[in-house]
Formats: C-alpha cells, sequence, structure tokens
C-alpha cells in the first residue's frame, strides 16, 4: 500500500477512526462469527507477529450479589443469555465476574475480547446485547447511528502501559509524549540517541536500533496511546492525530493485544503497548510517563486512582469520560475508562431487564473484584451517575429501570 497524502489534520483524524471499520477484512469476519482475531490493516510493510501465548485462565473473584435486591424477585427467575463483545483491555475482569455470575445466578453472560472498534460495529449492527470500548464514540458516531442512542457505562479505570525490552537496563525508563512521539513518528530511532539519553543516563552506549511495535487493528489502547501522544506532541497532533486504528508510519504491526507482548517479549530493544494488568502478570516492564504537572509517572491503581479522581464532579448523564492527562501530581497520563456500549431503546423486554440487572451488579457488588485484577472502581460520583444512565434504558418504549418497591413500615 502507498501511502495516502491528506490535506489537514481532521481528515487524517478520521480516516484513522473509520479505517479500521469499513475494511473489508472486519467486515467480512463480524459478518461470519464473533471469533475475531484482531483483524486490520497498516499502512507500513511491516512483520505481523500472531499471539503465541494461550489464552490466560480466568481469576476467581469473591463478588457479592446484595446490589440485585433492588430488583423484584420474579424478574431474576428465568435463564437468560447474553453476549457481549469488543475491548481486550477488560477482558480479564469481566471473564472473572461473568464466571462468578454464572455460577452464582441464571443469567449466562458470555464476552468475547475482539478490540473496541469491532466492538462498536457488533453491538450497532445488534449482532450481541452489549459491545464495549475504551473509546467512547464521537459525536459524529452518535449523531448518524438509524438505531437511536447508544449509552456508555464505564465499569472500571485502568492504565495503557508503555512497556519496553532493553536488555542490562535496570533503571525505569523515563519518557514524554514527546519523546514517545519522535520514536513512534520514526525520528529517534536509537536508544542512544541524546533525546533519550538526556533522561536516561543507562542509555549511554546501548546503540541498538529501537523496534516500536503497534497495533494495526482497532483497539482502545491505541486511541488512549494516541490521544496522550496528540495532547503532548504538536508534530504526533499535526501529522497523526488520534483514533482506534492508525496510519502508521513505521515500526512493526501486531493484531491483537497478545501479540503486542509477545512482540515486546520476543524482540530485545522493542518498544509497545499494552494494558496494565497485562504488563504486570506477564513481567513487562512499564515505562514512568512525564504527566502535565512534569512528574515522571509509572502505571499503578493508586496512579490511576489519582488520574479517575481528578474528574470534576457532575449530574450529567453522558459519561464518556476523559482522564488522559488528567490533574494531579501523582496521576498517570495514560489512564482510561472502559465501557459497556449499549442502546437506550432495547427490543426485547426480557434480555433487556437481565441486561440491566448485570449493568447495575457490575457497578455496585462487581466493583469488589477491580483491585485484585489491577482495575480502579469507580468513585461513588461515578456510580450515581450511571444509575441515572440506567433510568433512561427502554424495552418497548417502557422504562426497564422499575422504582423500588416501598418497604413496609415495621411495626411499633
Amino acid at each position: 500500500m502507498f501511502p495516502i497524502k491528506l490535506t489537514s489534520t481532521s481528515q487524517r483524524t478520521n480516516m484513522n477512526r473509520y479505517r479500521y471499520l469499513q475494511s473489508p477484512c472486519c467486515i467480512l469476519a463480524l459478518a461470519l462469527s464473533l471469533s475475531l482475531s484482531g483483524c486490520g490493516s497498516s499502512s507500513d510493510e511491516t512483520e505481523s507477529l500472531e499471539p503465541a501465548a494461550k489464552k490466560a485462565e480466568v481469576a476467581n473473584v469473591t463478588v457479592a450479589f446484595q446490589s440485585l435486591q433492588r430488583f423484584d424477585a420474579s424478574t431474576r427467575q428465568d435463564e437468560v443469555k447474553l453476549k457481549g463483545a469488543g475491548a481486550s483491555f477488560p477482558e480479564p475482569l469481566y471473564q472473572a465476574l461473568f464466571k462468578s455470575l454464572r455460577e452464582n445466578s441464571k443469567t449466562d453472560v458470555r464476552y468475547e475480547a475482539v478490540g473496541s472498534s469491532a466492538g462498536i460495529v457488533l453491538v450497532q449492527n445488534k449482532q450481541v446485547n452489549f459491545g464495549a470500548s475504551d473509546a467512547p464514540l464521537t459525536d459524529e458516531q452518535m449523531k448518524s447511528d438509524a438505531n437511536g442512542a447508544i449509552l456508555h457505562i464505564p465499569t472500571a479505570f485502568g492504565a495503557v502501559s508503555v512497556v519496553y525490552n532493553l536488555p542490562g537496563v535496570n533503571a525505569v525508563l523515563k519518557l514524554s509524549a514527546e519523546q514517545l512521539a519522535l520514536i513512534y513518528l520514526g525520528r529517534i530511532t536509537y536508544w542512544d540517541d541524546e533525546r533519550l539519553v538526556a533522561g536516561n543516563a543507562e542509555l549511554k552506549g546501548v546503540h541498538e536500533r529501537i523496534i516500536s511495535v503497534h497495533r494495526a487493528d482497532g483497539s482502545g489502547s491505541t486511541f488512549a496511546l494516541t490521544e496522550f501522544l496528540a495532547e503532548g506532541s504538536g508534530d504526533w497532533n499535526k501529522q497523526m492525530g488520534k483514533g482506534t486504528s492508525m496510519y502508521w508510519p513505521g515500526g512493526m504491526a501486531v493484531t491483537s493485544g497478545g501479540a503486542m507482548v509477545d512482540a515486546v517479549l520476543r524482540s530485545p530493544y522493542a518498544i509497545g503497548y499494552t494494558e496494565l494488568n497485562v504488563a504486570v502478570s506477564r513481567n513487562l516492564k512499564s515505562a514512568a510517563l512525564k504527566n502535565p504537572s512534569g512528574a515522571y509517572v509509572v502505571p499503578s491503581f493508586k496512579s490511576v486512582r489519582e488520574a479517575m479522581e481528578g474528574l470534576a464532579a457532575s449530574d450529567s448523564t453522558d459519561l464518556r469520560l476523559d482522564v488522559i492527562n488528567s490533574d494531579g501530581s501523582g496521576s498517570y497520563p495514560i489512564s482510561t475508562a472502559t465501557y459497556v456500549l449499549v442502546y437506550q431503546n432495547q427490543d426485547d423486554p426480557k434480555q433487556a431487564q437481565a441486561l440491566t440487572q448485570v449493568l447495575w451488579w457490575l457497578v455496585h457488588d462487581g466493583q469488589a473484584a477491580h483491585e485484585k485484577l489491577l482495575y480502579v472502581p469507580l468513585s461513588a460520583n461515578l456510580v450515581k451517575r450511571v444509575e441515572k444512565a440506567l433510568e433512561q434504558l427502554r424495552a418497548n418504549g417502557a422504562p426497564v429501570l422499575t422504582p423500588v418497591a416501598a418497604q413496609p413500615a415495621a411495626k411499633s
């Protein structure tokens, strides 16, 4: 494929956003099956590395079900099966929670990680009951949807770690958005470049070519990374913009989160990006990134929580949240929310009732599993906002979330 010359930043950004969704590979795969392996394309002629690692074992979590008591017991008797698909970022959390739900209720929820962009397409095509994405839909996407309004239900916060494989370098790598942008733009090509050595003394003498690894499929992790780069680097913002799928200028292309991890692990002097919980579980080193206060911060439960707490208090039910470069000296700059995407107007009342109960449980009792799996739970203010958003759900025009029945007065 030959490079395409784009005349404006908005054209580049729109291309990056929709490129994956419109690709024949993606459309064909979605039509055939939910079992996608991260189909996508890349502008550069580079190696495509498929994941070698097996599916991670689903974690066991202890979660209560008290929040479901707010629903009439008669709505929880029938067995219901629900399907969801989308972002790989929340997959370990969803698999653990939905396993617990299956074992303790009659609701069977199955989730498949196929990438944020594919998750959006699947819910829009009504092939799943809910999609999942780390990248919220734009106003344009929302307005152009013929099926009506989509609600964004945040379920957790986490971090996109910039991971690297630097043999012999023990100090934590420190990077700014500008430096990382220059690496991915192909303008910093060796680890001992003076612009890197200035803040990383151990890189002096490491005259090895940098192998930059990127996702070629539609990924919420890519969206978070590129938003960070676009805000911190004028060159990146002008040339690339942000999106779930990018027209990368070079580097190694991989087509899934698993392939990203394998590529960095198997390639000395490589740099890439993945979710914090994945980086920890696979023993990958994470860089400390420069945040707006000038501090270099590594991704952690604490630094992501500080980024979330930087959100202004609000009553809005528009829950498309932005915590990239959040205020706070200890906040990690590539923190992100992950969302369940559901249509406000549902077609099947039975499935709508079950879906509402699952979402209510996820943002209440389900939050207890987060810290164990390195996700940050929602703040009390966000839980209240989600409750109000769920009150907007309708099935054939009727509210799904009915008022809690009044409790009988205690006898004196």
